[in-house]
């Protein structure tokens, strides 16, 4: 530009044009250099992206509140959390979903169906030392599907002695989350069979490794169907937690929407 601008020099047309169009950007201001507006949307979409998963998303693993905190809202209808239990996790994990009591044998148990099954480890008490652990699992297409493990101190000593488990009460959520996780991290190394109807009577989840040479069985709790009013109670608050979902996505969508309409409606 100096050279351009030089007193003597002998410039052509696009020299000329070059220069002009150089001095106008560097005169410029700031808010017109500044990214379009067709930009800001987007950056919309990604916050609300960001919160879909903070609240919880498909898959997402929820951190219980904060210790002397209450969850409010729809939240506060959760029919697991009536009798004062915190949700410890929640996610969906590939079980293998079988009918009958057959037996797991080492050449690995019989092929059921795979789905993807809601689990939720909820903590009655004291986290660090918690009076009663609970294990539900339910089903987005089975809706009557739902299951619950109770187990107190007492009961996990039994568990304890007879699985020869080396973890005391305290740590058993903390081994469930994670033989969940290793799951649907691993599944081709960690599986998780529920059989609706096992030989002890009731229903049977069973953590199993597979060794390449054999499956070994890890951990096996027994499962209470839920009663027919439980159940009931279940639809009616996921129906309402999904209903509060899309309306709160429609407002957003609509708050996107009115953005693009005013920055940019060529886009629309």
């Amino acid at each position: 530009l100096a050279g351009l601008a030089a007193p003597g020099v002998e410039r052509s047309t696009e020299d000329v044009l070059l220069a002009g169009c150089a001095r106008a950007l560097v005169a410029a201001p700031a808010c017109s250099r500044a990214r379009p507006s067709w930009h800001r949307p987007a950056r919309l979409l990604e916050r609300m992206d960001a919160e879909v998963a903070a609240e919880g998303g498909v898959g997402a693993e929820v951190a219980p509140p904060p210790a002397g905190g209450s969850r409010s809202g729809l939240e506060a209808l959760d029919p697991s959390l009536a009798e004062g239990h915190r949700i410890f996790y929640e996610r969906e994990v590939p079980f293998e979903i079988r009918a009958g009591g057959e037996a797991l044998e080492d050449e690995g148990p019989a092929v059921g169906a795979l789905e993807a099954v809601r689990v939720k480890i909820l903590i009655l008490g004291d986290e660090v030392a918690p009076d009663n652990v609970r294990l539900e699992l339910s089903s987005e297409s089975n809706l009557f599907f739902h299951y619950s493990h109770d187990i107190d101190p007492e009961t996990y000593a039994e568990l304890q002695e007879a699985q020869k488990l080396m973890v005391e009460f305290a740590e058993y959520p903390t081994v469930l989350l994670r033989m969940l996780n290793s799951c649907i991290k691993e599944p081709h190394t960690h599986l998780a069979v529920f059989t609706t109807e096992s030989e002890e009577g009731g229903s049977r989840l069973d953590f199993i490794q597979n060794m390449e040479y054999k499956f070994v069985e890890l951990l096996s709790l027994s499962f209470d169907e839920s009663p027919e009013e439980l159940v009931r109670q279940h639809i009616t608050y996921r129906y309402n937690a999904v209903k509060s979902r899309l309306a709160m996505m429609q407002a957003r969508l609509a708050d996107v929407n009115a953005i693009v309409r005013v920055k940019n409606p060529s886009l629309l």
